[in-house]
């Protein structure tokens, strides 16, 4: 197929797409586009959950229609307390598939339990409960926002309420087993008072002074050159996991890339264009349509541009590359020359590289063109560098089995595959001869200063503490006054009861402690649930919308996401009890994928 019958293919749902999404509508949960799982085979087994074996396909569709029926924002976000994380963890099992894993054990229970569900309770769920339904009266608004959801997230009318179903069963599950799911209602109206929420407090401010600084350099140069050594390898060795004590990580990267010079989309009809308008009209700040109209245009076809180039890669490298898999037989690798030598791929203007024979930093690849410039990737490789090593050795298996990530950057859309990789390390306070790194023990040396004078700021902060609960005069007329939103509270203030202190490092914007603040909590005005009543059907939607996508820190007993869940007694041992028996087995090692 030429590339331009490819685009005329391609052209007109691009442009609906582009015209009236404004977010995507989802995130797979392995990142990328998802052909990681794709290339390991739909008929792999992933997991046993109590004899029932669950292949790949099995359990993806499963994952879909949960992240469906529970409403999550790109996927199904189910997030346990600590005991719950805990088990996996200990288990050494994937959260991803640890948490799927549990929830299909959960269903499996609930059906043994003889817990069923009714169809008008599935119902009144998806009308009344389900937020992105929820406050939908009209039944023509309903059914329109119905289908576009449903095609959103690519699943059938069947598969949706099969998800609904099983949803509820698996909540009616954990409350017999005295765990519990937050309801909606209750969730919207606490994320509303959070949002809501002010705080009154006073606070004092000690910062790290100069003196402070120069009394802590002077406490160190006292030392004898023997009691120096001592505190720096002792400060060193409590403070072997600082990062800016290490190496850093080194990669030789290829890619394969579609890029956005190869496309160029037709010019999209003035019905597009205004749809694109109507959905973007902030981007165009007071201008009408028909004087936006040309930058409209641009902004259009440049999105078309990314979009083609995305499914470039999905449709035809990604079955390009399983392809000569499957040629070259089960140890069978694609190579860069092997895309050079194809003449779909040359026809598709498809190109591949290299950052180097050399291995390279992350500052050294951000300077490199083209891929240096993906912000996305960058941040990834950023990313893998705070990672514990045990999950960077994962992550980088990986990415050398195969092209599994996708990346954009201002020239295209590309594949990577790790080619070679040097993990970063703790480095020697002296090389092998005994040559000391002068470069590490400055940086030590500096480090140690600066927490003596920091520990000197907490001193006095801890002596105006204790003032400041006496009610000394002097130390009360020292406060400031202040009012805040309850989010913007630092969270060891948060939750300090009224007229007690707390103690909170304050920092500058590179996240350096500058001094310590002194907070006396004394008065909350927490909205009522009158006032979230009041609020509006419109502004009820919205909260409950937000409650499931985005809180869990403001619920003591609750963590994160769209499902929250209370971890109680039984429910803990139950689980517990399932691993024991070794009733819930993960049967893939995430870090072996083949290619």
């Amino acid at each position: 197929m030429a590339l331009n019958e490819y685009l005329r293919n391609k052209q007109k749902t691009i442009y609906t797409l582009v015209a009236i999404v404004t977010i995507p509508a989802f995130v797979l949960i392995w990142g990328g586009s998802g052909s990681a799982m794709r290339e390991g085979g739909s008929d792999r087994l992933l997991m046993q959950i109590d004899g029932e074996k669950v292949t790949q396909h099995e359990f993806e569709s499963f994952r879909d229609r949960l992240r469906a029926a529970s409403g999550g924002l790109g996927y199904y976000q189910t997030q346990y307390m600590d005991p719950s994380v805990f088990l996996l963890r200990n288990q050494g099992i994937d959260l991803n598939l640890g948490t799927i894993a549990l929830a299909r054990a959960y269903l499996n229970a609930a059906k043994a339990s003889g817990i069923r569900v009714s169809k008008k309770e599935m119902g009144t769920y998806v009308r009344r409960q389900l937020p992105v339904f929820a406050g939908i009266k009209d039944e023509k608004d309903f059914q329109k926002s119905y289908k576009g959801y449903l095609k959103d997230r690519q699943i059938t009318a069947d598969q949706f309420m099969q998800g609904v179903q099983e949803f509820l069963m698996i909540q009616r599950f954990l409350k017999l087993l005295d765990g519990d799911t937050l309801p909606m209602q209750d969730a919207a109206y606490a994320n509303y008072a959070v949002e809501k929420a002010t705080c009154t407090y006073q606070r004092l401010t000690v910062n790290v002074t100069d003196k402070m600084k120069a009394d802590a350099r002077q406490e160190f140069i006292k030392e004898t050159p023997e009691q120096s050594e001592i505190t720096l390898r002792q400060y060193y060795d409590k403070n072997r996991e600082n990062r800016r004590y290490w190496t850093q990580q080194k990669w030789i990267l290829e890619y394969v890339m579609a890029p956005l010079s190869s496309f160029q989309p037709l010019v999209p009809s003035d019905a597009d264009l205004e749809k694109y308008y109507n959905s973007h009209k902030s981007k165009y700040k007071d201008q009408a349509f028909a004087e936006a109209k040309p930058q409209v245009q641009n902004d259009m076809m440049d999105e078309a541009r990314l979009e083609i180039a995305k499914r470039m890669i999905e449709e035809e490298v990604d079955v390009f590359i399983n392809k000569t898999i499957s040629a070259k037989g089960e140890n069978g690798r694609v190579e860069l020359a092997d895309f050079d030598a194809d003449a779909d791929m040359k026809r598709f203007k498809i190109k591949t590289g290299v950052t180097g024979e050399q291995l390279m930093t992350v500052a050294e690849i951000e300077k490199l063109p083209e891929i240096g410039a993906s912000e996305e990737m960058i941040s990834y490789l950023k990313y893998m560098e705070n990672m514990a090593q045990e999950n960077v050795d994962k992550e980088v298996a990986i990415n050398k089995a195969g092209f599994r990530r996708m990346f954009e950057c201002k020239t295209g859309v590309f594949r990577l595959r790790v080619k070679d990789f040097t993990p970063a390390r703790p480095r020697d306070l002296a090389s092998a001869d005994g040559k000391p790194d002068k470069e590490l023990l400055e940086m030590l040396q500096s480090d140690i200063i600066r927490d003596r004078a920091i520990d000197f700021a907490r001193k006095e902060a801890e002596t105006w503490r204790a003032k400041v609960l006496q009610n000394d005069p002097d130390a009360i007329k020292e406060l400031k006054t202040e009012t805040s939103s309850y989010e913007q509270l630092p969270i060891a203030l948060q939750e300090t009861p009224k007229d007690e202190a707390a103690l909170v490092d304050q920092t500058n914007e590179g996240g350096s402690i500058t001094g310590v603040d002194i907070y006396v909590m004394r008065s909350r005005d927490i909205p009522s649930l009158q006032d979230f009543q009041n609020a509006g059907p419109e502004r009820e939607r919205n909260q409950m919308i937000q409650a499931r996508m985005t809180r869990g820190a403001m619920f003591p007993d609750y963590r994160g996401g769209g499902w929250m869940i209370k971890t109680g007694a039984n429910l803990y041992a139950w689980t517990k009890s399932m691993f024991e028996q070794k009733k819930i087995a993960i049967l893939v090692d995430m870090s072996k994928k083949e290619e």
